[in-house]
């Protein structure tokens, strides 16, 4: 991931993208640096970064997302995959801290809208706290799990049958979700951290690339503010891990690369 201190100046990202590939060349010159993804907040200047990294050769993942509009600007962007966090970003680190909304519609509708406008952006989730909502993303493109979920799953027997039962990309379940709507409001009273998820259906094109004001209108809407206080939240949070870092790296006079 670039550095998260510089999530709102597109020229700061792109620069700190450029060093992370000039570094890969450094340790290991003769490196595929097509096998690259650099991680970009899901700010409007950091996908406004990615939009210039495509056109420099940089693939991007649009990371801390969780709304549709950042989803679709991603799109716009050219970023690979995005990065929608499940739960708020401090639930996967403090056993004490529940996230109430899940963003799982989000999630749903991010890889619905890219095949209904056959975007090429992928959906690669994370930041779930137990492996039923796991099992509940189960048709996603990619996710995201640490060891310990992974363990937890490879132990598992259910049938395929069973878990797309469980899944909110199931088929089955698609038409049995008709209390949901697209802007990641979407509980029915649940209290587990688990929804049933959006209703089916052809979704409206949008576009957000050339229109700063639309998009952070939109972001700021979105599910009632809460998409733009998740994403800040995180970015504060890994903001903190940054310095304590640099801390680090100084307090060990480690010498500074490229």
């Amino acid at each position: 991931m670039v550095n998260p201190l510089y999530s709102y100046s597109t020229p700061k990202i792109v620069e700190n993208a450029q060093r992370l590939y000039r570094l890969c060349q450094f340790l290991e010159p003769n490196f595929d640096l097509s096998r690259i993804i650099i991680k970009i907040p899901s700010t409007w200047e950091g996908l406004q970064a990615c939009r210039k990294l495509k056109g420099l050769g940089v693939k991007t993942l649009a990371t801390t997302l969780f709304s549709l509009e950042q989803a679709v600007l991603a799109a716009e962007a050219g970023c690979i995959y995005i990065s929608p966090f499940l739960n708020e970003l401090k639930a996967t680190f403090d056993p004490s801290y529940h996230d109430p909304k899940p963003i799982f519609d989000i999630i749903v509708e991010a890889q619905r809208y890219y095949e209904q406008h056959s975007c090429s952006t992928r959906v690669k989730a994370c930041a779930a706290v137990n492996v039923e909502q796991i099992l509940k993303l189960a048709g996603v493109h990619a996710f995201t799990a640490p060891a310990d979920q992974l363990r937890e799953l490879s132990t598992m027997e259910e049938s395929a049958a069973k878990v797309a039962q469980r899944s909110l990309f199931s088929k089955e379940m698609a038409s049995e979700r008709t209390n949901g709507h697209t802007n990641g409001d979407v509980t029915n009273g649940n209290t587990n951290g688990v929804t049933n998820g959006p209703t089916s259906g052809t979704m409206e094109k949008l576009s957000f690339i050339d229109d700063e004001a639309k998009f952070r209108l939109a972001f700021a809407r979105a599910d009632e503010g809460r998409a733009q206080l998740k994403t800040a939240q995180a970015l504060n949070l890994f903001g903190e891990y940054q310095v304590k870092a640099e801390a680090l790296m100084r307090d060990n006079d480690m010498t500074k690369i490229g």
